[in-house]
């Protein structure tokens, strides 16, 4: 069980690092209400109110039948020892629930299978979340100080939209640099006129038939339609994450100073220029950026006799104060977001005590909602104590307006550095280079091609 609660853990800080529909289907499964209940209890300060491992089992669903499907009987199952094989070699799935023959009860309890009948209430969350699974459903039983509950979020749903970016890194990784699941047209004709097709190919078959009727969450319906277009456009890349259980590398994808600019501007355009789709014609110049945490390298090179000459020296500019009012100007806007002034009249201040915490953490979200820009277009913005919690959505004009004023920094920097003002490509590289408001900015600037290069 601990092992259970590590990956539901491990899933939950996915979840929000990453926000987007991810987020979206985690907020509208279950999976981030009943998280948040069983954090409620093992992180109690009250040592007689927490909960242990013990105190958690985990169930399988199943409806029992005797000829009659539609008269099946809904229980859960449990065994000790955790083996799905030989009850999954017992029943069939069949629109989204396991079904199994009344006669299989008896070589179950042989192995060791225990019953709960569906007499404790599913108290942890309400009809505002949406249970779909893939037939195949498990459930957590806990058993807590004040009442039992089973705790049954849809980790089928949330456990798809995690591959969407598994599949999203190794598309950005070898395909397109620029591909993100949350940007993609959601009114490509061709991929709307193949989708019936391909349903059937990725999810069971109601959730074929709730798209259809559009009875599932807008976010659910935003999954399905991500995934679709990865397996229609990125056969291969869908084989490899939704078949052979791909996990994407949780560092950093893009290239880093320590890689490139130790060895100077000059590598770096030959990096760049090494690849069909960046390489420079005769004649054509590029406009070299390396963006940090707290600084940023520039030059520019130009191809000459089929070699890259450098124009400029290596220009290095300081932005750490910079960043460090960007910043700033991200927490008012965060704080905008929230309404700050109406967290003051309902008296939740930051002077007080007992609201210490709250205050600490949603200040300490700042780079998880900046990380969320690298990819989304809006992020959420979270403020929660014990009592209450308000999520507000921040789009990506209002944290561009934020960033701005260091994006104009660089490229009044930049045009200080040369009177070179005829250039074809941006090689954007460095620790800060994955962000999307900075690539627009620079070709809306330079009319120029922003290219990026992964590792």
């Amino acid at each position: 069980m601990k092992q259970i609660q590590k990956q539901f853990e491990q899933l939950y800080h996915t979840v929000e690092e990453l926000g987007g529909t991810i987020y979206e289907v985690a907020r509208d499964s279950g999976f981030r209400s009943a998280y948040e209940y069983m954090l409620k209890w093992t992180d109690s300060e009250d040592e007689t109110e927490n909960i242990t491992s013990d105190d958690v089992t985990l169930l399988t669903e199943c409806y029992v039948y005797e000829e009659d499907f539609d008269k099946a009987e809904r229980i859960f199952l449990f065994s000790k020892d955790e083996e799905e094989t030989f009850l999954r070699s017992l029943g069939t799935q069949k629109d989204g629930r396991f079904l199994v023959p009344v006669h299989a009860l008896k070589e179950l309890e042989r192995a060791g299978y225990l019953c709960l009948n569906d007499r404790t209430p599913l108290t942890a969350w309400t009809s505002d979340y949406t249970f779909m699974g893939d037939g195949w459903n498990r459930a957590l039983y806990v058993e807590t100080p004040m009442e039992d509950v089973y705790l049954m979020p849809d980790i089928y749903a949330v456990q798809q939209a995690v591959k969407i970016y598994h599949a999203e890194c190794l598309i950005r990784k070898n395909r397109n640099p620029r591909f993100f699941a949350e940007r993609i047209n959601d009114a490509d004709e061709t991929l709307l006129s193949n989708i019936e097709t391909l349903l059937p190919k990725v999810f069971p078959e109601h959730w074929l038939v709730s798209y259809k009727e559009k009875t599932m969450p807008l976010s659910y319906q935003k999954l399905v339609y991500q995934i679709c277009y990865i397996k229609y456009y990125y056969e291969d890349i869908y084989q490899l994450v939704w078949l052979e259980s791909f996990y994407a590398d949780s560092g950093e994808i893009f290239v880093s100073e320590d890689e490139t600019l130790r060895k100077g501007i000059h590598a770096v355009a030959e990096a760049f220029d090494a690849k069909e789709e960046y390489c420079l014609k005769e004649g054509e110049r590029a406009l070299v950026l390396c963006l940090n945490d707290t600084d940023f390298d520039a030059g520019f090179v130009e191809k000459c006799d089929g070699n890259l000459i450098c124009l400029t020296d290596t220009c290095k500019i300081d932005l750490k104060e910079c960043m460090e009012d960007a910043d700033k100007r991200l927490i008012e806007k965060m704080k905008e977001t929230i309404d700050f002034e109406w967290l003051n009249i309902a008296g939740i201040r930051e002077e007080d005590e007992k609201y210490k915490d709250a205050f600490e953490e949603f200040y300490g979200t700042l780079e998880r909602v900046k990380r969320q820009f690298l990819r989304n277009d809006e992020a959420t913005i979270i403020f929660k104590n014990l009592w209450m919690g308000i999520y507000a959505p921040m789009k990506r004009e209002e944290y561009r307006e934020c960033m701005l004023p260091v994006y104009q920094v660089i490229t009044k920097n930049v045009q200080e550095m040369c009177s070179v003002d005829r250039f074809s490509k941006i090689y954007l590289v460095g620790d800060k280079s994955g962000d999307i408001s900075f690539w627009e900015y620079l070709e809306e600037q330079y009319q120029a091609e922003v290219c990026i290069l992964m590792q």
